[in-house]
């Protein structure tokens, strides 16, 4: 009794001084020896404020996420809702103190500090059947004394859940959690409760030993022999806690930042953790001094796994620190942010009860400004959707590339989604917010997203082809190179899983893809794995910098020769796009263990579909229904959003069919039933930007047909899909429109080059078939060998060039070499027939043909007497003709073959040495073809009968044209461009007039030589040669145009004539976003009245009806929009001429 009257006037003295004010905490005692404050909104603003102000910084990123989620899923999106600092401090936030601490509120009830206490819930056995709690406290009474003696002041506070949340109030326990990041960031110190570790004296002595305060630093260190036991034991029993298995308590102290300089160089702000003591006494030990004992205990206990320890539940916490989102170079424009999925499987390794309590924990963790406030979630695969359409939302690809054996269900129903449950990745790099763009919407069991869509079939290397194209390098055994180690010697020689004849036809299989898919590729490819996987994954932790083995020196130059042949005279080589350094660290990475991850089992060689080049897939991962259906169905793809995500991702994804239209065949929806690696591939932003659908038909399957698939119907609204809908629609209408006419229009064009009487070369053949059956051939031909020669003669439907077939036909007879080339440009055609475009890099046959070309043709270089000879200089044309058909002139090699050509023809004697007149007119055909696909200046001389052939006849009428007249007349000293108008014959034998130091008359003239270039082409085209590229012309029509600013005046309908045909000619929708810009610019400074205005005065200049006919609708609906409605808003003003500006002031102000 006497207590109790004791007691009653201290509590009524303490409140007579604490008189309350505005600012001052409520408060109720919850038991006789505990009270409770409930703070106000300013205490509370202020004692949070550390907490709180890390929300700001992710605002803008939560506002994406919401938004993205309720355009994909509304449903998902319903269950979040956004944090900040005001929804944060709108919770009622309690502290407890024990009674005695009321009177040093002598100047008001208004908190300071406060302890957070991490602990694990009791259970019926945990911590141990027979606990006690005292009070209102769930701890007994030895540590409720702990943890009140840990207090450094009375006033400062205790948070405990049990006790500052109100149990019954579900709605205050949802604001709480919502808040427990900033709660625990913000106390002055965590307390950490392990109740189910008791120490002996000589495992609590420890804490001495290793308390960093009280001795010097020494990271050699390591415990006495006879001390190492102790050390052993007080590892296993602190790591068999329970308290590093939980969710909550992972939580709890990550977000308090333990690694950070706050926490660990200031003792009063440094983790406290309390433990039984022996005796039923209570050890409490500092973060960094349990730190130290953990670690040297590690260091000496008996090794396990590779680098000597076991993987363990305290590994997680005790290991290295976390990169924090401030690292990365965030700017106003770009914003990078730690991957949510990182959160999501280092938490999915912890206990957790609520397994929506999951959720909230991985936003908390992860510092994202959202609450999840859904109904409760079952379990823990819907856990891994939603963490999956987070991520997503945010921009985080990784959902995207997961895969596991088995497809995720969720109720029941497979859902598009796959998780690796036996290896989940905690290493996941951190992504660009918005990052994700291609997705449409996303449900439980679809998703609707933008892919690019491989060509099929898959190619797959035989072991006896692999061992063909890679014995050379390697006869025997492939050898594995060891990684070598930062780790202890004991440690550095541990044998790997496979041996080297396991490994060996995998590393094969490999290598002889690379091979077959060329020197570019090889190139493409080392770049990526040098970037992606050896510096950001092998030179890294306990590995040293991945250097060239010596022992791969050799091998690297086998495979540099089988690459690009023997380097003699540098006349025909193909340039070497890998040197002897990266070809040996290459094959350093190819026989390191580490990389069977990327290698795999099997490799299969895909080919994009606009470039036509190849690419390698491996470490397929499949699911259950990947053998659900015949092989021949299954589709490869890769979404856009994943294009430049690193190749350490499964990026590709294989896909069977689940529906089709039934009318069309179209496939409706896809399943996946495989992942897979993506490697070397080709540039693939062109195909993303060209198919904006979400499933692309196989064009081989209906040639006769033109498919624009869209899944969505804004699908309509992208430019790029109008623009294919447009160019596929008005080639139909094109073709309507070029019917025979009886009457030829006013300036259509007859290019003639022989003279009327001569007949066009033909080649007889017997028995009636396509080839000549007593033919004699430079090489034996097989099957495959006839059907490519066949396919030279095919003239129904078929896209090979028949082009002055009667002089490079004979050239290629008359060398091996020359001969493999035709055949290597006749399989290039074949898939051109197949694939509707032309490859730019040789496909598996035509790089076999070509390869030969480049062996016979070294071999004949050994021989003096035949370097110079009809055979040498047909087929040294014969690889600038193949160079030039592919396109291939960044490497250099069309270059060195044509110096090489001048150089043999110049050794001959000149060009009038070679009487034949099938080899002169190859020779100049290959060096015309590769000048004008480049826009450069023909280095040989046109043979004597063409120029006298393209020359009208004497005293010949020319039909009367305008802009003729009024060039001569304004510019009268120019006549170079205006004469071969008149003519309009031969114009690539015009030399290039345009440098920069020229006047502005060489610019209109470099312009008109250009527009005029451009309006050839599908002359050319009709003419039968295939391909004709055209980029290098609208690349540099568009540069001089940017760079220099000139007045047309009277000639400004030539300029419109000339950006009319680039802008239908250009491929690049950049490039011809430009022209269309300038085109309305210019009809709106002259005043034209309408589209026909426009049409009016190109078909003025010139024009043939049959070729361009339905070409207008290209481009009219996006001319008439600058002039109609916004023409600045098209192209950023920076980014036009300035003549064009001036150009256009000029016309308003005359009229």
């Amino acid at each position: 009794m006497t207590d109790s009257m004791d007691d009653s006037c201290t509590i009524a003295t303490a409140t007579e001084t604490a008189t309350p004010g505005t600012t001052d905490a409520s408060l109720e005692y919850i038991s006789d020896n505990v009270f409770q404050l409930t703070l106000t909104s300013e205490n509370l603003a202020e004692i949070l404020q550390y907490g709180t102000s890390h929300l700001d910084g992710s605002q803008a990123e939560a506002e994406l996420i919401l938004k993205n989620l309720t355009a994909w899923s509304p449903d998902v999106a319903a269950r979040f809702s956004q944090r900040s600092p005001t929804t944060i401090l709108d919770m009622p936030f309690r502290l407890v103190f024990p009674k005695d601490a009321l009177v040093a509120f002598d100047s008001g009830l208004y908190v300071r500090q406060y302890l957070a206490i991490s602990y694990c819930w009791h259970s019926g056995d945990y911590p141990h059947p027979n606990y006690k709690p005292y009070d209102v406290w769930p701890f007994s009474k030895p540590w409720v004394e702990a943890i009140l003696g840990d207090k450094d002041h009375p006033r400062e506070g205790i948070w405990l859940d049990q006790l500052c949340i109100d149990q019954n109030d579900d709605i205050h326990k949802q604001k709480s959690i919502a808040a427990m990041d900033v709660i625990y960031r913000s106390c002055i110190r965590l307390l950490v409760l392990l109740e189910d570790v008791t120490l002996t004296d000589a495992e609590a002595h420890l804490g001495e030993v290793c308390d960093p305060t009280k001795r010097p630093y020494d990271s050699s260190w390591l415990p006495e022999p006879a001390m190492r036991p102790t050390f052993a034991s007080f590892y296993e029993k602190v790591n068999s806690s329970r308290w590093w298995d939980r969710a909550w308590c992972f939580h709890e102290f990550s977000v308090n930042e333990p690694w950070s300089d706050k926490r660990q160089c200031n003792t009063v702000h440094n983790a406290t953790f309390i433990m039984n003591g022996p005796g039923g006494s209570i050890v409490k030990m500092k973060w960094f001094t349990l730190h130290s004992v953990m670690v040297s205990a590690m260091e000496v206990r008996p090794a396990a796994g590779e680098f000597g320890f076991t993987n363990s539940a305290a590994d997680e916490i005790m290991v290295g620190r976390p990169v924090r989102d401030d690292t990365l170079p965030n700017t106003s424009e770009v914003a990078w942010k730690s991957s949510i999925m990182a959160y999501h499987n280092r938490i999915s390794r912890k206990g957790c009860k609520n397994p929506a309590d999951r959720i909230s924990i991985m936003l908390n963790m992860s510092g994202r400004s959202l609450a999840y406030t859904g109904p409760d979630i079952e379990n823990k695969e819907r856990v891994f959707s939603l963490s999956s359409l987070l991520a997503l939302a945010a921009g985080e690809t990784y959902p995207l590339s997961t895969m596991g054996s088995k497809t995720l269900s969720i109720d029941g129903m497979p859902t598009w989604l796959s998780q690796e449950w036996d290896f989940q990745d905690v290493v996941i790099p951190h992504f660009q917010v918005g990052g994700v763009k291609g997705i449409h919407s996303i449900s439980t069991q679809e998703i609707e997203l933008r892919l690019i869509f491989f060509m099929a079939p898959l190619g797959v290397m035989s072991d006896e082809e692999a061992l063909k194209l890679t014995l050379g390098i390697f006869p025997k055994t492939i050898p594995t190179t060891q990684p070598t180690r930062n780790v202890p010697e004991k440690f550095k020689d541990i044998p790997w899983t496979h041996t080297e004849e396991e490994l060996d036809m995998p590393r094969r299989r490999f290598l002889a893809t690379c091979i077959l898919n060329g020197g570019e590729f090889m190139s493409a490819l080392w770049k990526q794995l040098l970037q992606d996987v050896v510096r950001a994954n092998y030179n890294q932790g306990v590995y040293r910098e991945l250097e060239p083995s010596a022992g791969m020196r050799r091998p690297a130059q086998k495979l540099l020769d089988q690459l690009y042949g023997a380097a003699i005279n540098g006349a025909v080589n193909t340039a070497a796009l890998l040197d002897l350094e990266d070809a040996q660290i290459f094959l350093t990475w190819l026989t390191d263990p580490r990389s069977m991850y990327y290698i795999g089992y099997m490799p299969y060689r895909i080919q994009s579909t606009i470039e036509g080049r190849h690419a390698i897939i491996t470490s397929v991962q499949t699911n259950e229904n990947f053998n659900q259906g015949p092989f021949g169905e299954l589709r490869v793809a890769i979404p856009t959003d994943l294009l430049n995500v690193t190749c350490v991702s499964r990026r590709i994804w294989i896909l069977r069919p689940v529906k089709t239209d039934g009318e069309t065949g179209d496939v409706l929806s896809w399943r996946i039933v495989a992942k897979a690696l993506l490697l070397g591939e080709p540039d693939l932003t062109e195909e993303a930007t060209q198919w904006s659908s979400a499933n692309i038909m196989d064009r081989s399957t209906k040639p006769s047909f033109n498919f624009v698939n869209l899944r969505h119907p804004d699908d309509l609204k992208n430019e790029e899909t109008q623009l294919r809908i447009r160019r596929l629609a008005m080639t139909e209408v094109g073709k309507g429109r070029r019917k025979a006419k009886t009457k030829r229009a006013h300036h259509e064009i007859v290019l003639e080059f022989r003279d009327a009487s001569e007949s066009v070369s033909s080649i007889d053949r017997l028995g009636g078939g396509q080839l000549d059956p007593f033919g004699s051939y430079p090489i034996e031909l097989d099957a495959s060998d006839r059907a490519l020669l066949a396919n030279v003669f095919v003239t129904e439907d078929n896209g090979h060039p028949s082009l002055l077939r009667g002089s490079w036909y004979p050239v290629g007879l008359s060398d091996a070499a020359a001969f493999h080339n035709m055949l290597s440009n006749s399989d290039n055609f074949i898939f051109q027939k197949r694939n509707g475009y032309f490859p730019s890099q040789d496909s598996a046959v035509a790089l076999k043909h070509h390869h030969k070309a480049l062996l016979h043709i070294n071999e004949t270089m050994k021989d003096p007497a035949a370097r110079n000879s009809d055979g040498t200089i047909g087929a040294v044309a014969s690889f600038m003709i193949h160079h030039a058909l592919l396109g291939n002139f960044a490497g250099g090699d069309w270059n060195k073959h044509t110096n090489a050509l001048v150089r043999m023809i110049g050794l001959r004697g000149g060009y009038g040495a070679i009487t034949k007149e099938h080899l002169r007119i190859t020779v100049s055909w290959a060096d015309l073809m590769g000048s004008f696909f480049q826009d450069q200046p023909p280095i040989i001389p046109l043979p004597h009968q063409w120029i006298r052939d393209s020359k009208s006849p004497p005293n010949s009428p020319r039909p009367y044209n305008p802009f003729s007249l009024a060039w001569k007349q304004q510019l009268p000293m120019r006549l170079d461009w205006v004469t071969i108008f008149d003519d309009v014959v031969q114009l690539i034998s015009l030399d290039r007039t345009f440098t920069e130091e020229q006047l502005m008359q060489h610019v209109m003239e470099e312009v008109c030589r250009l527009g005029t270039l451009l309006f050839l082409s599908p002359f050319w085209r009709i003419l039968g040669q295939s391909p004709v590229r055209t980029a290098a012309l609208c690349r540099n029509l568009l540069h001089v145009l940017m760079e220099n600013m000139i007045e047309w005046n009277e000639l400004k309908p030539l300029l419109i004539w000339s950006l009319y045909f680039a802008a239908i000619e250009t491929k690049d929708l950049a490039e011809r976003s430009h022209f269309v810009f300038m085109l309305g610019i210019l009809m709106s400074g002259m005043q034209l009245q309408g589209w026909d205005g426009i049409m009016q005065v190109v078909k003025s200049v010139l024009w043939v009806e049959k070729v361009f006919a339905g070409t207008d609708e290209l481009i009219r609906d996006e001319v008439m929009k600058v002039v109609n409605h916004d023409p600045m808003g098209m192209i950023p003003v920076y980014n036009t001429p300035l003549g064009f500006l001036e150009d256009l002031e000029a016309d308003i102000e005359h009229h």
